[in-house]
């Protein structure tokens, strides 16, 4: 096989992929399990175990008292929790992220503090922040152990992503900083914890610059039992109405000092979704007919066959 036909991966049929029972919880959005078949769908999944659950406005909000209610399900505990809002909940990119791990839940959101001042319609606001918030839930005990602003920036937080690595027990993050030029670089840090509670207060995100120097969206984790991976868009240059060029993804390892490693990508001849979906050492993604939306191909690729960059 050469390198270029490893690098876009194999065709698979929508139907031919099994999940183990315990595998379903790995199904992330766009993907769907009907009749212990892999599927794909238009939908966005509500909720599934030890993954990222995406809360909108829509969730119960207390106006009044600046309150929203989350509640978290796991396949073993069921919790409820309030996030009080300092300010305005930011972002059509930016949702409340759940994520679990055995004994505990993060929250994280971020926020624009409220401001005393009152710009003129052309004016930008002198106090414009933008703030990560992060809550730690202890599921056992039902007991807040950590509820604090992480991280705060006058500059823009968007498409913010979390995962807790199991593997160094930390918290990850990763967003676009559209105020960087061309959005070539995408912003990445992380959180240790030590007894259920971060051993440094402080999120110091830092920006991640790859020679590839197309524009980079979407950035999003995936991890199987031994490695965490940091993926996101890659190719040619948006516009603000629409993509022209060949999106692929990139993708690189996280070490277990949470450094960035490895860039690879993964090409096809087709545009290439934004989700993918990792099952023990394989990934699978969808490639997109530009013609018609609804004409979507599965593909698989072994985590060993990506090419480096």
């Amino acid at each position: 096989m050469s390198t270029e036909e490893k690098n876009r991966g194999a065709l698979i049929s929508p139907s031919s992929i099994t999940l183990k029972e315990e595998q379903s919880s790995l199904i992330r959005p766009l993907f769907h399990k009907e009749n212990n078949d892999l599927k794909f769908s238009k939908s966005v999944l509500k909720k599934e175990p030890s993954s990222n659950e995406y809360y909108d406005r829509k969730s119960k909000v207390d106006s009044i008292n600046n309150l929203i209610e989350i509640s978290i399900e796991t396949s073993t505990y069921v919790t409820k929790t309030n996030i009080e809002l300092s300010g305005s909940l930011i972002g059509w990119n930016n949702k409340i992220l759940v994520e679990t791990s055995k004994d505990l839940a993060f929250i994280a959101w971020i926020s624009e503090p409220f401001s005393n001042s009152n710009p003129g319609p052309n004016e930008m606001n002198p106090n414009h922040r933008f703030e990560l918030h992060l809550k730690i839930i202890d599921l056992p005990k039902d007991e807040v152990v950590f509820n604090d602003m992480i991280y705060s920036t006058d500059c823009c937080i968007d498409r913010l992503s979390m995962k807790y690595n199991h593997i160094n027990n930390s918290i990850l993050f990763a967003y676009n900083d559209f105020s960087k030029p061309d959005s070539e670089y995408l912003m990445y840090g992380f959180i240790e914890l030590a007894d259920n509670v971060p051993k440094r207060k402080e999120l110091n995100p830092k920006e991640i610059i790859l020679q590839d120097k197309s524009e980079k969206r979407w950035p999003k984790f995936v991890k199987n039992n031994n490695d965490v991976f940091l993926y996101h868009t890659s190719g040619d240059k948006w516009s603000f109405f629409e993509y022209t060029g060949m999106q692929q993804i990139g993708i690189s390892r996280i070490d277990r000092n949470n450094h960035v490693t490895d860039y690879r990508i993964i090409a096809d001849s087709l545009p290439i979704n934004e989700e993918l979906l990792l099952i023990d050492d394989t990934l699978f993604y969808r490639v997109e007919n530009t013609r018609r939306y609804d004409e979507m191909l599965i593909k698989k690729i072994a985590t060993k066959d990506l090419v480096q960059y």
